[in-house]
């Protein structure tokens, strides 16, 4: 009861105060920490268990995956194949996480592997699976790999559906995306919110803005989908890049929602490539309002697009009063996968132990560029 409403402090103290614990009691535990985000204390819990099963590995992993720390699902997928002790095997929600931490670190090889694992032993490729495999493929550059998962499932579902349209929207195949809408509804499967979300952004993509407007508009009447905030952002960006800038401020505008610094930016973002300086200003004042903290994206949008127009002035100006704010932004962080071993990347890296081979083989690339 603690561990749910995330009380982990309190719930660590009956658990402290139990007499006999059983494998279930500990796994409460090592969920509610992972739930709660805290998966240092998670694992620290997790590895003192004297037994675990198939159940607590889902948790811990789960845990990893559902906290964006994609690189320990992996090693902890390696770490459960090996610990004899334990006799289990990966169940369902392990091998979906393993996929999805694959799917968002671009490790096609262990992808693969994991395929290869579900194959050689007999594991039924239910809905989950099926979703996962084909986000992995498409997010991993083989949409051909994906394309097959797909057609091999007999009666796909709308999570089976969804992954296969966000999939070709990755891959900037906007009319095939929506030719697997169409076949969605002719199979009389109904799309959900992520469903929208996917079929717009592959219009974006695309410039299928006929398309993308009468879907947007639809969802609601033939669908039952009222749009959320991320339904509009689809939409404004689909408008914004195919050039339709008054347009989507108008769109921004009248929505029921108020509109977060995430369409601003999108919208400034597209009047940068579109070269609209005398919009870009006004939306810069819109996000002043929206962020009192200082809009530092969108100040680097604004800059960049007065570096487009070659307006060195303006772009000084904004650089300065960036440099008065002392303007922060999140470091950059970025992963590849090489025979097999997941490298992670940040902004200025230093630590990468091959670091330096990095830099020299970059400097060499500059030279022939140069």
């Amino acid at each position: 009861m603690y561990a749910v409403f995330k009380i982990t402090d309190d719930a660590y103290k009956v658990f402290d105060k139990m007499t006999e614990r059983d494998v279930f009691s500990w796994t409460s535990l090592v969920c509610g920490y992972a739930n709660n985000g805290e998966m240092d204390q998670a694992c620290e819990i997790f590895y003192k268990m004297p037994q675990r099963n198939d159940i607590s590995w889902a948790v811990i992993i789960s845990g990893f995956a559902g906290n964006g720390r994609y690189m320990e699902v992996l090693v902890c997928l390696n770490e459960m194949f090996c610990a004899v002790e334990d006799k289990v095997r990966p169940n369902e929600a392990v091998l979906v996480c393993a996929l999805s931490a694959c799917a968002n670190l671009g490790a096609l090889e262990q992808g693969n592997w994991i395929h290869a694992y579900i194959m050689r032993n007999d594991i039924l490729c239910s809905s989950n699976i099926s979703t996962a495999l084909i986000d992995m493929y498409a997010k991993c550059g083989r949409i051909d790999c994906a394309r097959l998962i797909f057609n091999r499932i007999p009666r796909p579902d709308v999570h089976n559906f969804t992954s296969m349209i966000s999939g070709l929207s990755y891959h900037g195949l906007g009319e095939d995306s929506l030719t697997v809408f169409n076949m969605m509804l002719d199979k009389k499967v109904n799309p959900n919110e992520v469903t929208i979300i996917g079929v717009l952004n592959a219009c974006s993509h695309s410039g299928l803005v006929e398309e993308g407007s009468s879907i947007f508009y639809n969802m609601e009447t033939l669908w039952g989908l009222k749009p959320q905030i991320e339904h509009y952002g689809c939409y404004v960006d689909l408008l914004s890049r195919a050039g339709y800038l008054e347009k989507a401020l108008e769109v921004v505008k009248t929505m029921h929602i108020k509109p977060d610094i995430v369409i601003w930016r999108s919208l400034l973002s597209a009047c940068r490539i579109h070269r609209n300086i005398f919009l870009g200003n006004s939306i810069i004042d819109f996000i002043k309002q929206l962020n009192s903290d200082g809009p530092s994206g969108s100040e680097v949008l604004l800059s960049n697009l007065y570096a487009s127009l070659g307006n060195w002035e303006k772009v000084s100006e904004v650089r300065k009063a960036m440099g008065q704010r002392k303007t922060r932004s999140d470091i950059g962080c970025s992963w590849i996968e090489v025979n097999g071993v997941v490298h992670e990347f940040r902004v200025a890296d230093k630590l990468h132990p091959q670091i330096l081979e990095v830099l020299d083989k970059l400097n060499e690339l500059w030279i022939v560029l140069s």
